[in-house]
């Protein structure tokens, strides 16, 4: 079953920081066998949540994610992206 990440990122503090991660996360994201199916300003349809930038990674499985996001390649990337940017990260699957 498939799992996926969804990150939503606001008050981007140093853009050139930021665009920096992006290319590096999405590389990494697939050489891991992730997919971004969605990237960009979110829309609300209920309730108060007013998201800035929402991504949507695709994964196999929660162990494929899992093993991802716990790798040394993206562990180096995390204080980049918590420089760069306020976010939150949730994962939902299996």
């Amino acid at each position: 079953m498939a799992a996926y990440l969804i990150a939503e990122t606001r008050n981007v503090k140093d853009p050139e920081l930021m665009k920096e991660y992006v290319e590096l996360a999405v590389a990494d994201t697939q050489a891991a066998g992730g997919r971004v199916v969605a990237m960009g300003p979110g829309e609300r349809l209920e309730g108060d949540w007013e998201p800035e930038r929402l991504v949507v990674v695709e994964f196999d499985s929660m162990a494929a994610l899992k093993a991802w996001y716990e790798g040394p390649s993206y562990q180096k990337l995390i204080p980049m992206r918590q420089e760069a940017s306020d976010s939150k990260l949730v994962i939902v699957g299996e």
